[in-house]
């Protein structure tokens, strides 16, 4: 049920629901309503670029920590006599997530295989083992580098067939790893911005999140309290224990495709619920709904535009000029056909609102449909081993962008020139495609992040 083409199909009335802990699961099918546009009978593509999340992981240091404490006073203040059913394991659960904080799972590693092997089946004709013409940036935090090089090895493996089979630590697609490091210009990572890290637009985000869990996790911590005596569990330790379901499943070793105990605790209905709670997460606190979301990821796009272009990048945000002045560190044109970039959900949230995407603003109060805020939740855009396909493709004497998130074509309605139905092929000039993100000019990078 995790195949290359489709991603993680198990339980998807469950595993599709996690938030941006959900694992990867390609939305090009009936499901979201939109499938991929096929490419015109005149029309080829000439370059693709991915930007991608890294896989699986295991909880961050923090976040197990909350674990560990919350699985301790479960065991030990609910009676055993209670421990019975779909609670049953926990008399004999043991949080062992901690040993491994931060770092990729091995789920998360064979995600980001079977994403090098997807990028060569849709673009792998592009690509020329003799001018190695795909070009790769990571940040440098471990997880990125290691989605990064699970990533070069599978491509490598399915271009080159008859090649030796490379190790794990192989590389046989260069990576340019870029520091992560506070106050670092890296278009992969955000760090600079002062009021979306620390300052006024720091807390949209949980604010939203707040809200929301009035309206769906008291009702469940009733629940939980009435099947489980002396718990004493509160809305945040509901959304802890549905994480517990995620993460306790994407770090099986080896994945089974079977659920978490915890999963059988909660409903198809409850974990849309906590889709949604993580989606207000990501919206305003790193996506279109925070004033300076699109800031974030700005330098990013103006990188896109370069590449697609094959022009100079015109500098905005986090743009590190030392490495995109240098044709060895940005290069652009000539042999290079295929690009990848490796980064977090956050920033990749920042990213996708610098497109121009998601402009349906979230409420807090009432769960959205992701088919009624224009295909968004943090499930559909920045799951695990997530990824933003850019594909530039030439019809004749004229280029055109197709832009796919999780393989969902995206329709681009700030696009000018719509053509043919429309617009509903999915694409856009190419001259469209750069004025209409170029008209936002830096997004208040300059007047909001430095006042």
């Amino acid at each position: 049920c995790d195949t290359v083409e489709n991603g993680y199909q198990c339980h998807p009335a469950k595993s599709h629901f996690w938030g941006q802990y959900s694992p990867y699961h390609s939305l090009n099918d009936s499901y979201t309503q939109r499938s991929t546009a096929h490419l015109w009978e005149q029309c080829a593509i000439s370059s693709a670029h991915v930007l991608s999340r890294h896989g699986a992981r295991y909880p961050t240091l923090g976040k197990s920590l909350i674990y560990a404490q919350l699985v301790a006073r479960l065991q030990s203040q609910i009676p055993q006599t209670a421990m019975i059913g779909k609670w049953g394991f926990l008399r004999t659960y043991n949080y062992t997530l901690s040993i491994h904080s931060d770092l990729l799972s091995e789920f998360g590693q064979r995600q980001m295989y079977n994403s090098g092997l997807r990028f060569h089946d849709l673009y792998g004709s592009l690509f020329s083992p003799d001018e190695l013409n795909l070009f790769v940036r990571a940040g440098d935090q471990n997880r990125v580098v290691e989605s990064a090089l699970n990533f070069t090895q599978a491509f490598w493996s399915a271009a080159t067939p008859k090649a030796p089979h490379s190790s794990a630590t192989d590389e046989p697609i260069p990576i340019l790893r870029i520091p992560e490091k506070p106050r670092e210009n890296n278009t992969l990572h955000h760090s600079l911005c002062a009021p979306i890290e620390t300052g006024e637009y720091s807390d949209l985000g949980s604010h939203a999140q707040e809200e929301w869990l009035a309206h769906f996790g008291l009702p469940i911590s009733t629940r939980l309290n009435e099947e489980l005596p002396g718990a004493s569990l509160t809305a945040n330790d509901v959304v802890s224990m549905m994480e517990l379901c995620a993460f306790e499943t994407v770090t099986r070793q080896p994945p089974q495709g079977e659920l978490a105990g915890f999963c059988h605790g909660f409903t198809v209905a409850e974990f849309a619920e906590l889709d949604y709670y993580h989606s207000l997460g990501k919206y305003y606190g790193y996506g279109s709904g925070n004033p300076v979301g699109a800031a974030q990821g700005v330098g990013w796009v103006r990188e896109l535009i370069a590449r697609l272009t094959e022009q100079p990048v015109k500098h905005a945000g986090s743009i590190n000029t030392t490495l995109d002045s240098d044709p060895a560190t940005f290069p652009r044109g000539g042999k290079w056909k295929l690009y990848a970039d490796f980064s977090h959900d956050n920033d990749m949230s920042g990213h996708l609102a610098a497109l121009r995407l998601y402009k349906t603003r979230l409420r807090n109060n009432t769960r959205q449909h992701p088919y009624d805020s224009d295909g968004y939740s943090a499930s559909w855009t920045v799951p695990f081993a997530g990824r933003i396909y850019v594909e530039k493709w030439r019809c004749g004497e004229e280029d055109r962008i197709r832009v796919l998130v999780n393989e969902r074509a995206m329709n681009l309605p700030w696009c000018r020139g719509k053509s043919q139905a429309d617009g509903e092929d999915m694409t856009c000039a190419i001259q469209d495609f750069v004025d209409g993100l170029m008209e936002m000019g830096d997004w208040g990078w300059d007047e909001k992040c430095f006042p």
